[in-house]
């Protein structure tokens, strides 16, 4: 039975192949062109939310290390409570900026 791949192994005996070239039966059943943009659309999304998760991870493992000494209880006093709440707040101003230096950056780039 012939699947459209080319399943033969190159001169180091590795596969060599690929997907078939051009509209194959595949791409028709996906939806041909417009399947891959919304593939393309929905990986960016996903990749997104993976450095939003990375970026609140790393904001959460920094304001920790910087504001909770010891083992917090069941509640956290007002000394912890207010430094964890400036942490957050400097990050996000930190990223602000940092955003908006890069934009300017980029505009300057453009300009040129």
């Amino acid at each position: 039975m012939n699947s459209g791949f080319d399943t033969s192994l190159g001169s180091a005996g590795m596969y060599s192949g690929g997907a078939p070239s051009g509209s194959g039966p595949l791409e028709e059943s996906l939806g041909g062109a417009g399947a891959n943009a919304e593939l393309q659309e929905f990986i960016a999304m996903e990749q997104q939310k993976q450095q939003l998760r990375a970026t609140i991870q790393n904001l959460t493992d920094t304001c920790w290390e910087k504001c909770i000494t010891g083992n917090p209880g069941t509640r956290l006093d007002s000394k912890t409570e207010a430094c964890l709440e400036n942490c957050v707040h400097r990050f996000f101003d930190v990223t602000v900026m940092i955003a908006n230096r890069f934009a300017s950056a980029l505009q300057r780039q453009g300009g040129m």
